[in-house]
C-alpha cells in the first residue's frame, strides 16, 4: 500500500469537498478539513480518530485564518502533501443585476480566497515540505475557459483564477519540486446549486425572455446536473500521482466541448485576420525615417519605383544635407573650410614644450641603471634583488651562535646532537658542521616564475574595520526640557491654591537649606571643642577622660614612677604536667579535625539546598541590579540636578515666588525676577551639556621685587 499523504480540503462542508473528504479517508490518507462551520463534519469527526481528520474552522477570505489552519496542520501532522483549493460561491444574475457588494464578495471568495489559501500552501511547500515539494489543485469552472451570459462576474472570478495559476506555475522555482494544477468542471451535483449559488434579482431591462441572460437562468432552474461527484474526485485523486501533472484538466464531457469551441473559435479568428494582423506588423516594424532636419523632407516610403520622377523625388539627400550644413558651420566659426586652409594654417611646430606633460613624466633616478631598465623592458624574468632593508627581527645565525659558544667556552653540539668538547672541534673534517649556505645551496632557481594570485584591486590590504562600542552618556537618558514650564504660583497675578503651594514648596527648602546649615555649624563646634580637649589631654589616657590623682600616707614613700617592678620567677614543669598539656593539645586537635570533618560532611549534604540558594541569591542579586540601573535611568531621566559629579554638585533650580504683599497689580508695576542666562547655563549643566563646576577665583600672585645692590648703587 502506498504511503499515506496529508491532504488540507477548503469547502470541505459540501459538493467536491465533502466527496474528497470522504474517499480520502476511506483510502487511508490523513485529511486536514477546513470549513466555515465545524458540525457540519461532526459525523465524520466521531467515524475517524483525530491522529486522521483535523478539523479546523477557517474563513478564506482572512488571512489570519487561513495561516492559523496551515500552522495547525504543520503542529499536528508535521507537512502539507496536497491542497485541494476548492473553496468557492456564485449569484447568478447579469452585470447590472449584481450591486458592487455581491460582485466584491463573488471576488473575495473565488479569487482572493484562492489567493490567501495559495500563499501559505506554496510556503509550505517551499520550506516546511523541502526539498519533496507538494501539489496545489485548484478549483476553476468552465466558465473560466469561456464566458456565459448571467454569470459575468463569476465567470470574471475564475478567468481571474486561471491567469493567476498559469502565471504562477511559470514564476515556481523547478528546485521546489511544486506543481499547479487547474480542474475545470463542469455542472456536477453539488450543494453548491442549492446553498452557494444564489439568483439575484434580474434588472428590468434584461426581463426579455429572449434574451441570453433570462435563458440561462431558465436553464439553471430546471435543468439537473448529471455530474458526479464520487466520481470526480478519484479521477482527481490519480492526478496527484503523475510525475508531470498537466496545468488544466477539464472534469466534464460539457468542459471538453467547450473547451474545444473556444480553441476552435480562436483558431478561426486567428486565421481570418492573421494577413491584417502581419500586415500591420510589417508596417509599424518598418520605421519611416524622420523627415530631413535641413532643407526638403525625404520622402523613402513611396509604394512604386516606376519612372525618373518617381526616383528624383523619393531619394534620400539626407546625408549630402548633414555635409554641407557641417561646412557652413565651420566658415561660421572659422571665416573658411578646413579644406581651403593652407598646412601653415592647421599645424604649428611646438619648440618649447608642454610645462604640465613635463611634471607629469616620471623623473630620472641616477640609483636605476640602464641594464635594469633594458630588463625591465624586455625579460619576462624578474630581476634577482637582495632584501633593501634589515628585517625588523634579528635572528642569531647558526655561525655567530658557534662563535658565541666557542667564546664562551660553552658545551656545542657536534653531528646527532652529541655534546662535543670544545677542544675536539677543528681536529678532524667529521667534528665540522657544513653551514646552513651550504645545507640550501642549489636550491633556489632564478630563471624560475613565481606565481602570482591574482587580487582584486583594493583588496590588498584591507582590514576588517572595529567599530567601537557606543559609550553610554547621561545626556542620552535625560528627558527634561529645555525650558521647564514655570508653576502656576511663579505669576504676577496666580491662583491662590497655586501660590500658596509654592510658598509651602519654597519653605520646605529653605527649611531643609537652615536644618543643613545649623548641622555644619554643631559639626566645626564639636571640632573645635575636640581641638581643644586635645590640648588639655593628659597624657597616656583617651580623649575626654580625667584621672584623680591617689594621696599617699607621709609614713610611706611615694612610688617612683621609673621603678622596675621585678619579674616573678615561673616555677619548671614536671613530667607529669608536660605529658598532660601534650595529651590536652592532642585531644583538642583530634576534637577539631573531627568538628571539621562533621561540618565537611553537612556541608556535602547540603549541596543541592546551597545550590538553590547560591543561584536563588544570584538571582535576587540580578534582580536588584536591574532595579538599581532602572532606579537609576529613572532619576537620570529627571535630570542631574542636586546630585554630585565627582566633587562638584549640580545646582538646582531657585524657587522664584513672591510673598503677597509683593505680587504687583498689574503688568506695569512687575518687577523682573531671575535671571535668562544663569536659567540657561543651569539648564544645560541639569542635562549633562556642560560640566557641573564652581566658579574659580583667580589667584593673586605675589610680584617680583627687584633690589638694587649696594655695589651698584655707590658710585665713586
Amino acid at each position: 500500500m502506498a504511503e499515506s499523504k496529508v491532504w488540507l480540503v477548503t469547502g470541505s462542508s459540501s459538493g467536491f469537498g465533502r466527496s474528497m473528504t470522504e474517499f480520502l479517508l476511506r483510502n487511508g490518507n490523513k485529511v486536514v478539513a477546513t470549513l466555515r462551520r465545524k458540525e457540519a463534519l461532526l459525523d465524520l469527526a466521531e467515524q475517524y480518530p483525530s491522529s486522521q481528520l483535523l478539523i479546523v474552522q477557517m474563513d478564506v477570505t482572512k488571512r489570519s485564518e487561513v495561516a492559523a489552519a496551515f500552522a495547525k496542520a504543520e503542529e499536528v501532522f508535521g507537512r502539507v502533501d496536497v491542497v485541494f483549493n476548492n473553496a468557492g460561491m456564485n449569484i447568478v444574475g447579469e452585470m447590472e443585476s449584481l450591486s458592487d457588494e455581491e460582485a466584491r464578495h463573488i471576488f473575495e471568495v473565488n479569487f482572493w480566497g484562492a489567493s490567501n489559501v495559495t500563499r501559505e500552501a506554496i510556503r509550505m511547500f517551499r520550506e516546511v515540505n523541502k526539498p519533496i515539494g507538494g501539489r496545489l489543485l485548484q478549483v476553476s469552472s468552465t466558465l473560466g475557459l469561456y464566458g456565459r451570459a448571467g454569470v459575468s462576474y463569476y465567470a470574471a472570478s475564475k478567468h481571474a483564477l486561471e491567469g493567476f495559476s498559469e502565471s504562477l506555475a511559470q514564476e515556481l522555482d523547478p528546485a521546489w519540486n511544486i506543481q499547479v494544477t487547474l480542474i475545470e468542471p463542469g455542472p456536477f451535483r453539488t450543494k453548491m446549486f442549492k446553498d452557494n449559488m444564489q439568483a439575484a434579482p434580474q434588472h428590468p431591462a434584461y426581463a426579455n425572455p429572449e434574451l441570453p441572460g433570462s435563458k440561462f437562468r431558465e436553464w439553471m432552474a430546471s435543468t439537473p446536473a448529471d455530474g458526479d461527484t464520487d466520481k470526480a474526485v478519484v479521477v482527481i485523486e490519480k492526478l496527484t500521482h503523475l510525475v508531470e501533472a498537466p496545468l488544466r484538466f477539464p472534469l466534464h464531457r460539457n468542459a471538453v466541448k467547450g473547451g474545444k469551441e473556444k480553441a476552435k473559435s480562436l483558431i478561426e479568428t486567428m486565421d481570418k485576420y492573421e494577413s491584417k494582423i502581419s500586415s500591420s506588423a510589417s508596417k509599424s516594424a518598418v520605421q519611416k525615417p524622420n523627415p530631413s532636419d535641413i532643407g526638403a523632407p525625404s520622402q523613402l516610403a513611396q509604394s512604386t519605383r516606376k519612372g525618373k520622377k518617381a526616383w528624383r523625388k523619393n531619394i534620400d539627400i539626407q546625408p549630402v544635407e548633414e555635409g554641407l550644413e557641417s561646412l557652413r558651420s565651420e566658415e561660421r566659426v572659422i571665416g573658411s573650410t578646413l579644406q581651403k586652409q593652407t598646412d601653415d594654417q592647421l599645424f604649428v611646430v611646438d619648440t618649447k614644450g608642454d610645462d604640465r606633460v613635463r611634471k607629469a613624466l616620471p623623473r630620472y633616478s641616477k640609483a636605476e641603471l640602464t641594464a635594469t631598465k633594458i630588463l625591465a623592458q624586455r625579460s619576462a624574468v624578474p630581476a634577482v634583488f637582495s632584501r633593501p632593508t634589515a628585517p625588523s627581527r634579528s635572528k642569531v645565525s647558526r655561525a655567530d651562535k658557534e662563535r658565541l659558544l666557542r667564546m664562551a667556552k660553552r658545551p656545542r653540539k657536534g653531528p646527532f646532537n652529541a655534546v662535543m668538547d670544545h677542544t675536539e672541534f677543528g681536529a678532524g673534517s667529521a667534528a665540522i658542521d657544513v653551514s646552513a649556505a651550504v645545507k640550501h645551496s642549489g636550491s633556489y632557481d632564478p630563471w624560475v616564475v613565481e606565481e602570482v594570485e591574482d587580487i582584486a584591486d583594493g583588496l590588498e590590504h584591507t582590514k576588517k574595520p572595529k567599530i567601537k562600542a557606543k559609550l553610554s552618556h547621561p545626556r542620552d537618558i535625560i528627558e527634561v526640557p529645555a525650558v521647564l514650564e514655570p508653576h502656576q504660583g511663579s505669576s504676577y497675578n496666580p491662583p491662590a491654591a497655586a501660590h500658596e503651594e509654592l510658598i509651602t514648596e519654597a519653605f520646605k527648602v529653605e527649611l531643609r537649606r537652615q536644618e543643613e546649615a545649623d548641622r555644619m555649624a554643631e559639626v566645626r563646634r564639636k571640632v573645635a571643642e575636640a581641638r581643644t580637649g586635645a590640648a588639655n589631654a593628659t597624657e597616656g589616657l583617651p580623649l575626654g577622660m580625667t584621672l584623680d590623682e591617689i594621696p599617699h600616707d607621709d609614713g610611706e614613700p611615694a612610688p617612683e614612677e621609673d621603678a622596675v617592678v621585678p619579674k616573678k620567677p615561673s616555677a619548671p614543669k614536671t613530667k607529669q604536667q608536660r605529658a598532660k598539656a601534650l595529651r590536652l593539645r592532642a585531644e583538642k586537635q583530634a576534637l577539631a579535625e573531627k568538628a571539621a570533618k562533621k561540618r565537611m560532611l553537612t556541608t556535602i549534604m547540603l549541596a543541592k539546598s546551597l545550590r538553590s540558594s547560591a543561584e536563588k541569591n544570584s538571582q535576587q542579586q540580578h534582580q536588584a541590579r536591574l532595579a538599581r540601573q532602572l532606579a537609576l535611568r529613572m532619576k537620570l531621566s529627571k535630570g542631574l540636578a542636586g546630585q554630585r559629579l565627582g566633587k562638584y554638585k549640580v545646582p538646582e533650580n531657585e524657587i522664584e515666588v513672591q510673598i503677597g504683599e509683593d505680587l504687583s497689580e498689574n503688568l506695569r508695576t512687575l518687577k523682573p525676577e531671575g535671571n535668562l542666562f544663569r536659567d540657561r547655563f543651569r539648564s544645560l549643566q541639569q542635562r549633562a551639556l556642560v560640566e557641573a563646576r564652581v566658579p574659580v577665583l583667580s589667584v593673586k600672585r605675589a610680584k617680583l621685587k627687584e633690589y638694587e645692590k649696594h655695589a651698584w648703587k655707590r658710585f665713586e
